[in-house]
């Protein structure tokens, strides 16, 4: 019998670079579920991701569906680490899957079979191995950043948008200056968010992160650059 399978792939703003990206994820998926023979339904994707499972709107929906639709045989993910990094609920998400008689399947390890006692016990060491270097991964970041502002370089969080950071220094993006600009003078006319987040975005304006605008994102940006002033 043909498994078919729900694709799930995420990022999270510490690994937005490298074999983990979306593109490669969804990429080695499909060839995965092609070369075995799996159906694959879809794939779902959440970016920007929370640590912990119930904080992930898109993840909650694949579970949901994985666990009670009588048509789906299972998950697919690139790695263990794209499910979760927490063991705990990793593991308890493997028991449910148990439970419903659902499966799992993981690009990086294509043979793990979770029925077999000792594919359970390496599922759940690496968990704990991937738990360990997201643990050493933010203890480094924070040492690096607390170095950086000891002398003197820009250090912590995202540049807000007008911004961004050269060699360490704060400074102004002149194509997000224009944006803003349009912003300011826009809602000095009177328009709404709305209608000026649809202006930018049908004359080609990107978000900081490179999508669309939506009336709140405009808000945002407007309001900083009240509290600016």
């Amino acid at each position: 019998m043909t498994l078919k399978l729900i694709g799930y792939v995420r990022i999270s703003t510490e690994s937005q670079v490298g074999n983990t990206s979306i593109p490669h994820q969804k990429k080695q998926i499909q060839k995965f579920c092609e070369d075995r023979g799996y159906e694959l339904l879809g794939i779902f994707e959440e970016q920007g991701s929370a640590e912990n499972m119930m904080d992930r709107p898109v993840w909650l929906g694949v579970q949901f569906q994985v666990l009670n639709r009588g048509d789906i045989d299972g998950i697919v993910c690139f790695n263990q680490s794209r499910v979760s990094r927490n063991t705990g609920e990793l593991c308890q998400f493997a028991d449910s899957l148990l439970a419903a008689k659902k499966t799992i399947k993981i690009v990086s390890d294509p043979n793990l079979d979770l029925t077999q006692s000792g594919d359970y016990f390496k599922f759940t060491i690496i968990s704990a191995m991937d738990r360990k270097d997201r643990i050493d991964t933010i203890n480094k970041m924070q040492e690096g950043r607390a170095a950086k502002a000891q002398s003197g370089g820009y250090a912590y969080g995202a540049p807000r948008f007008g911004t961004q950071t050269i060699n360490g220094e704060l400074v102004a993006k002149p194509s997000e200056l224009e944006t803003i600009e349009i912003i300011r003078r826009h809602r000095q006319s009177g328009k709404s968010w709305s209608a000026i987040a649809e202006y930018l975005n049908t004359h080609g304006y990107p978000t900081k992160r490179g999508g669309q605008w939506s009336h709140s994102t405009v808000q945002r940006v407007h309001v900083r650059l009240k509290s600016a002033a």
